[in-house]
């Protein structure tokens, strides 16, 4: 319960009993915490002093004579947050920093244990003593309690504001740390890296700062006593993330909004804000505190299941790799080599950088990327995908692409940009966060903020950025200052994505840099000094898979269970070991001065075991790596030699052998240059794949790299060998190399910066994907056709067709090619500056110099001519090649009239947007009026051929062991005609070659199931010789005898035919087994199988069709006369009449399939209604349509008018049946009356009233009909037609009672 206390009793110390947190209605302590049962609070009437569960930490909370909050906090007793520092916080209207007064006091003990997916430590023991205060203020209507916490490595604090409901507006909060005097600090500015956090550490003393810092931020209070200050749960908590600032001369620190917020916090109450802590101790303690997370709200795992898909994992990457262009990113075939690498390394994601969409904004993307996507899931790689955090922004944008990515197979994003922590920007995240989570996609944050926690409560961000990596190695150079550094403080709080990096080539110099002065094994060791769940590798492939760090690489974790800080001085080094499962990574390294790095591997290894210890050292060069592998017991030291600026990484495991390798494929059929990954498995399933050696018989036809990529070359075959060296086991793989149907004429053209997307499909068409590039001030064109252009003057037409060009610089060309730079050409494009679609002449020499014509059909059919007169370049185009438009005229490019090298070339692009475009064709190329071919005709491959099969062991059984039980192999082996490469295929034995009863040797055959590919022209089949032991007792026959005799007694006249036919066969092959004297029991038995089956059949007799037809004849003759019916109904006849007449024609029909459609066909002869009889109406009405109504009163003639149209109306009104005759009558009856009832005289209504001696007399009005007499019952007199169907359906059951009676009869 709450317990308020009276002041006169604080005025004394006292134990404080149980007591349970309730301030703010705020979720913030575990399930698991539990009131305090031991002392840990003392206190007076203004002090209070709260203790860690161990003692060894305290910290005391004061109420100043002013009603101000002030603080200290101790290790051991020694002040590292000095006495004075300030709590509180002020509102808009309101200030909880003075005047307050003690209210009520709680204290909680938290003591729980919880899982993280990823981090230092896969468990975290959370334990604290809890301490709250609440005070309140004259005039002010809100309290404010200070939670405060002491953990044994450090304390922390958060304000809790209560006071109903509604809105809360804070402009500041007070909290400040007061440091030692003199205190030496490791910071750099808030704000430092467009507020991303991504800069340098600086050391310097507390009193010299003086401005706006950073957090987190260290100090040491004291000699080996360091404090770490950053914040925690600011993801949950709504307000914005905050900084330290402190003047000249000072030694406190002023937490304060950070400079990107601009206004004040608008929150909601009841108010809880992020945690203000800090960690103290000797550097051990801080760097492997987890208070970060131990103050962050617990996952919602009820909602999101993180547990069940959130997978760390090592991470691809291209993008500093590829250039940092968006162009990089679209390199398809790049792309596949990263994740190729990823899947043999063991790595889990591909990172697809900005350039994957063609148009981010709107989120649209090429066919190519499904195609990746696809691609890494057969490799086992997960997708990750680059989005600026401005398309994140609002519920709409983030359902539209997490939706379809997540649909698409994306596993999950690398958001960017945020640049910023204030509130808004702190309630994106959260957003993000939890949209990510809801489609169980992960998520690396980039441009983003520090760590408070996150990692925690929201287990899918895996990673953030926040620190200077080596993504920075292309603008300024990391040194190992900062790997010396930033480890003790960024590192210590949370995940960082570092992106380290080899040997990478400046994109401006080709000069190779590693991390400023860094070895290649200082840049190893960081994969392991910066803890992240997405680790990202920016190196290229060659840079990995060629050094000797691909093997501390492979299946490299991304989670650990346990971390431990060894060793370090800040600025000078540092030694970790990182535990996962039973494998340890130990990585140290080292600044300025060389050093020795010990590891005691007692700390680590279970005694009596044998472990193999992979170091890797530095050697003579920073790019020289060396690694040595030894074997290690706990009883041993390793010691470790650094080079200046360099490092060491090892790896403590007990590895596995590899004692089997299979290959998925025995034999693949691959074009040139298509590339092909080899899927394999080893034994066991966990073990290193990189001592697997790759080879090829023959290089020229099937090139395979160390990951197992085949690459097809020229037109033949090869045998690929995987091979595992220690052990010795392999398996190979026939690769058969074909050329496509046509090929380039390599005689004619070469192709520049070929990146593949060229196809052929005759000697004359080519088809090109439009892909990034273009030539001219840009240099980077993708797939250039080149030729030697004729001496002096030429003209060259090429046709060309295309979809509709609609983004900007995209351009279909033919050109006159001196150089990359310096070009001629005739072109069909999209400009928005030329007017959109047109056809341009373009002409560059260092500038530009263009022509345009409107493309008025834009798409289609469309050709290209280039003619040189001289040093003049005439530009023109047509829609049917005959008719030509002049574009324009090129002069004054002496760089390629003067060529001596011109070429023509043919070439397409998009300039240098990513709005690339699938199928353009270029064909029927002249130059000077002759044809000018692309392609030949590709060299094909001899078929290959089965020569053998490779015999099998004889099976040797008893007498009557059935087929199924010979125990014959699925698969056999076959040799080809190819360097004696032999495959193993399926076979399908033939059961008819094997008599279980008949004593002796059998040869059985098999079927070969070849792959695709392979021929067997020979015929060539397996064989196995079965020997079949023991003697054969003869055959019992008396149940088939039984079953025969009772055969021939059924009647079989009304089968149906197909079970009449079976029957028949059957009695006459049981006969035939019954006389043969010979015959095996298997022949008795199945024979007596076959038998039984047809006595069985014998109910199936053919159904009584007699109704069937007569309602059928019935039918036919009413479609006869389909006129006279109405066509509301008819349908239903037409289809069950069909229905009927199928079912009459089948011969094999029953009565359960009979009376169905009898019934069906019945309801709908019933359901058809005739027409009304409208003769009469009809006469009448062509009478009175031809009376003159001249000398008829107006009144009679309006009443006949009336009776008339209605009579016209009922004429028209096709849906009447017999059973509506009655309304037919009526209008005649009407229309008659009417007639009846004109009067002659009065004044005329009308001109064509007719004179009183004009008026018809009484003998002239028709007069109704009877309905013709019809002895055949019609459609529309129900009962007569019942009576008629009744009377039918008597007579067959009677017909169907006599022929049950014969059937008993007979049975009997």
């Amino acid at each position: 319960m709450k317990k308020r206390w009276l002041a006169a009793v604080l005025a004394c110390s006292f134990a404080l009993s149980a007591v349970t947190a309730q301030a703010a209605d705020v979720q913030y302590l575990s399930k698991t915490a539990q009131p305090q049962q031991v002392e840990s609070v003392t206190a007076s009437d203004s002090e209070w002093t709260l203790r860690s569960p161990d003692g060894s930490i305290s910290m005391t909370v004061n109420l100043e004579e002013d009603g101000s909050l002030t603080y200290g906090a101790y290790l051991d007793g020694n002040p590292f947050i000095c006495d004075g520092s300030q709590l509180g916080l002020k509102g808009d209207s309101w200030d909880l920093s003075t005047g307050l007064q003690f209210a009520d006091m709680e204290e909680t003990a938290i003591d729980e244990t919880y899982e993280m997916l990823s981090g230092k430590f896969s468990q975290i023991d959370n334990s604290a003593n809890q301490l709250s205060l609440t005070f309140t203020k004259e005039s002010v209507p809100y309290e404010l309690t200070v939670e405060a916490r002491a953990y044994d490595d450090g304390v922390a604090f958060r304000y809790l504001v209560n006071g109903g409901d509604g809105q809360l507006t804070v402009v500041d909060e007070t909290s400040s740390f007061i440091t030692p005097d003199n205190a030496k600090t490791w910071s750099f500015g808030a704000g430092g890296g467009g507020f991303s956090y991504e800069e340098f550490f600086n050391e310097n003393t507390v009193n010299n700062m003086n401005g706006d810092y950073a957090i987190p931020l260290m100090y040491e209070a004291y000699d080996d006593t360091y404090v770490l200050i950053n914040e925690a749960n600011l993801m949950t908590s709504d307000f914005c993330g905050s900084m330290a600032s402190t003047s000249a001369g000072s030694t406190e620190f002023n937490i304060q909004f950070v400079k990107t917020q601009g206004s004040p916090v608008t929150t909601q109450l009841p108010f809880a804000s992020p945690w203000r802590y800090a960690v103290a101790g000797e550097m051990k303690t801080v760097y492997e505190n987890t208070m970060a997370e131990n103050l962050s709200d617990a996952p919602d795992e009820e909602t999101y299941h993180y547990s069940e898909w959130v997978e760390p994992g090592i991470v691809s990457w291209t993008w500093l790799a590829e250039g940092e262009t968006r162009e990089g990113q679209q390199n398809i075939e790049a792309v596949k080599e990263y994740i190729d690498m990823a899947a043999t390394l063991g790595w889990k994601y591909f990172l697809w950088d900005d350039g994957w969409q063609i148009d981010p904004a709107n989120n649209s993307m090429g066919p190519e990327v499904q195609e990746v996507i696809d691609y890494a899931a057969e490799r086992g790689i997960g997708i990750l995908v680059w989005v600026n955090e401005d398309y994140l922004d609002t519920p709409e944008e983030r359902e539209s692409r997490f939706s379809i990515w997540s649909e698409m197979g994306i596993k999950g994003i690398k958001a960017d940009f945020f640049d910023g922590e204030h509130q808004s920007e702190i309630q994106e995240y959260r957003a993000i966060y939890e949209d990510l989570a809801k489609y169980h996609m992960i998520g690396i944050m980039h441009g983003c903020n520090k760590p408070t926690g996150d990692t925690r409560t929201y287990p899918n961000i895996l990673s953030r950025e926040a620190v200077r990596g080596d993504e920075f190695i292309n603008r300024t150079q990391n040194t190992t200052d900062h790997t010396t550094t930033a480890p003790f403080i960024r590192g210590a709080v949370g995940p960082a994505d570092y992106t380290p990096i080899f040997n990478l080539e400046n994109k401006h110099t080709g000069q190779p840099l590693g991390n400023g002065d860094a070895t290649e094994a200082h840049q190893l060791m960081i994969t392991v000094l910066f803890e992240s769940g997405l680790p990202c590798m920016a190196d290229k492939c060659e840079t990995y898979m060629s050094s000797e760090a691909r093997y501390f690489l492979d299946h490299l974790p991304a989670s650990w269970d346990e971390t431990r800080y060894l060793d370090g001085e800040v600025g000078d080094h540092i030694t970790l070991a990182r535990r996962s499962g039973d494998a340890w990574y130990l990585v140290s390294n080292a600044n300025e001065t060389a050093r020795q790095a010990t590891f005691d591997l007692a700390d680590f290894l279970q005694p009596g075991q044998t472990y193999q210890a992979e170091i890797y050292r530095d050697g003579e060069g920073r790019f020289d790596l060396v690694r040595e592998v030894i074997e290690v017991t706990a009883e041993d030291t390793i010691t470790v030699d650094l080079m200046a600026h360099g490092g060491c990484a090892i790896k403590v495991h007990q590895p596995q052998a590899i004692t089997n390798v299979t290959l998925e494929d025995t034999m693949v059929s691959l074009e040139s240059g298509e590339r092909y990954p080899m899927t394999f498995a080893v034994d066991p399933d966990d073990a290193s794949v990189l001592g697997l050696e790759w080879t090829s018989s023959d290089p020229e036809v099937a090139q395979v790299r160390s990951d197992g990529v085949v690459t097809a070359g020229q037109a033949g075959r090869a045998i690929i060998t995987v091979k595992e060296a220690s052990s010795g086991v392999s398996d190979t793989c026939l690769v058969v190399v074909e050329e496509p149907d046509y090929v380039l004429d390599s005689d004619q053209w070469t192709i520049s910066n070929g990146t593949g997307g060229v196809r052929f499909e005759s000697e004359d068409r080519m088809v090109m994907d439009m892909k990034v590039g273009e030539l001219g001030q840009q240099t980077n064109a993708q797939n250039v056709l080149l030729m030697d252009a004729p001496d002096g003057d030429f003209t060259a037409v090429v046709q060309i067709d295309n979809p509709e060009l609609t983004s900007n610089h995209q351009s279909i060309a033919l050109a006159a090619y001196a150089s990359n730079s310096r070009v001629i050409a005739t072109m069909r494009r999209f400009h928005s500056g030329l007017g959109g679609n047109v056809f341009a002449k373009l002409s560059y020499n260092g500038q530009y110099d263009e022509g345009k014509v409107e493309d008025t059909q834009k798409t289609g059919a469309a050709w290209l001519k280039l003619e040189r007169q001289g040093d003049t370049f005439i530009h023109s185009y047509s829609y049917n090649g005959t008719d030509w438009v002049e574009i324009g005229r090129s002069t004054n490019n002496p760089d390629v009239t003067n060529c001596q090298d011109l070429k023509i070339a043919l070439y397409t692009g998009t300039g240098q947007s990513n709005a690339t475009v699938s199928g353009i064709v270029f064909e029927n190329l002249t130059v000077n009026g002759e044809n000018v071919a692309f392609a030949v005709e590709g060299q094909k491959t001899e078929p290959t051929k089965i020569t053998a099969v490779e015999p099998l062991d004889p099976v040797t059984v008893d007498a009557g062991t059935a087929f199924d039980a010979l125990g014959l192999p699925e698969t056999v082996t076959v040799t080809v005609d190819f360097q004696g490469y032999t495959l193993d295929v399926p076979v399908t034995w033939n059961s008819q070659d094997y008599n279980a009863d008949q004593p002796g040797q059998q040869v059985i055959s098999g079927t070969l199931q070849l792959p695709e590919g392979i021929e067997n022209s020979d015929g060539l089949t397996a064989q196995v010789t079965v020997e079949v032991r023991g003697d054969v007792e003869e055959a019992d026959k008396s149940l088939l005898e039984y079953a025969y005799n009772y055969a021939l007694e059924q009647d079989t006249s009304n089968l149906i035919p197909t079970v009449a036919a079976k029957f028949e066969d059957a009695m006459a092959n049981a006969k035939a087994v019954l006389d043969d004297a010979t015959a095996t029991q298997t022949e008795v038995n199945t024979a007596f199988d076959q038998l039984v089956e047809a006595i069985h059949m014998l109910d199936f007799t053919r159904g009584d069709k007699t109704m069937l037809g007569l309602l059928i004849d019935r039918a036919d003759g009413m479609m006869v006369e389909a006129d006279k019916y109405v066509t509301d109904t008819w349908q239903q006849l037409v289809d069950a009449l069909a229905k009927a007449k199928d079912v009459y024609a089948d011969e094999d029909a029953m009565d359960s399939e009979i009376q169905p459609v009898v019934d069906e066909l019945l309801s709908a002869i019933l359901a058809q209604r005739f027409k009304a009889d409208k003769s009469i109406l009809e006469d009448l009405i062509g009478e009175a349509e031809g009376m003159d109504l001249n000398g008829y009163t107006a009144e009679s003639v309006a009443v006949f008018r009336t009776a008339l149209a209605n009579a016209q109306a009922v004429m028209a009104d096709n849906s009447l049946s017999e059973d509506d005759q009655n309304v037919v009558d009526q209008a005649v009856s009407q229309l008659t009356a009417a007639m009846d009832g004109l009067t002659a005289g009065g004044a005329p209504e009308t001109t064509d009233k007719p004179e009183a001696t004009d008026q018809p007399e009484a003998s002239q009005k028709p007069v109704a009909t009877q309905k013709p007499e019809n002895q055949v019952p019609q459609t529309g007199d129900t009962a007569q037609l019942k009576g008629y169907v009744i009377i039918t359906l008597a007579a067959a059951s009677v017909l169907l009672a006599v022929v049950v009676l014969v059937k008993r009869r007979r049975n009997s």
